[in-house]
């Protein structure tokens, strides 16, 4: 019960940190100064390779064969499936880095005093209130979880689809936080 907490924690580590970076950017420059952008970025590093592996951690504990996997058992549709949406995933990771920049997408403009918004708003189509921003970093982490889960479904555990929702709901939840609270 222990390990499954630990593992849970660490799952939700990167979303907290990022929150907290959010809604309090005053507290992070408070023990960061003008290193506030690096150390976020360090910390989110940090934090999503404990993310990935606490998932690793889970499925060699929650497997007879631990991390080994059959190749036999992936379905060839599911592979090519599975690689386009790591493909695009990982391409839209890249692409907003390539946009954003490092502090872009380190919450630089929080973290160095600007509260200006660099996405122009958009009026949802019922004429009022704003409209979600699309967050092409988010949504390409959740496509490359979803990723691994499509290719190697018949080999996970039965619960793995509960792990990557979840996964899929913290991004959603983060990027809700970053839109409703400016």
């Amino acid at each position: 019960m222990l390990i499954a907490r630990q593992h849970a924690c660490n799952i939700y580590m990167v979303n907290c940190c990022s929150a907290f970076v959010w809604l309090r950017p005053s507290v992070w420059k408070s023990l960061f100064g003008s290193s506030s952008v690096g150390a976020f970025a360090v910390a989110m590093r940090t934090l999503n390779l404990l993310q990935l592996m606490a998932v690793a951690f889970w499925l060699w504990t929650s497997r007879k064969s631990g991390l080994c996997f059959d190749a036999r058992h992936i379905d060839i549709g599911n592979f090519v499936l599975g690689l386009m949406m790591l493909a695009l995933g990982q391409s839209l990771v890249h692409s907003a880095f390539a946009e954003a920049g490092f502090d872009g997408l380190y919450y630089g403009a929080k973290l160095n005093g600007s509260h200006h918004r660099k996405e122009e708003e958009s009026e949802d189509a019922s004429g009022g209130g704003v409209a979600m921003q699309f967050k092409p970093h988010y949504v390409g982490t959740v496509l490359t979880v979803w990723a691994g889960v499509v290719v190697l479904l018949p080999q996970l555990p039965h619960n793995a689809w509960f792990v990557a929702a979840l996964w899929s709901l913290l991004y959603a939840i983060t990027s809700a936080t970053e839109e409703t609270f400016p």
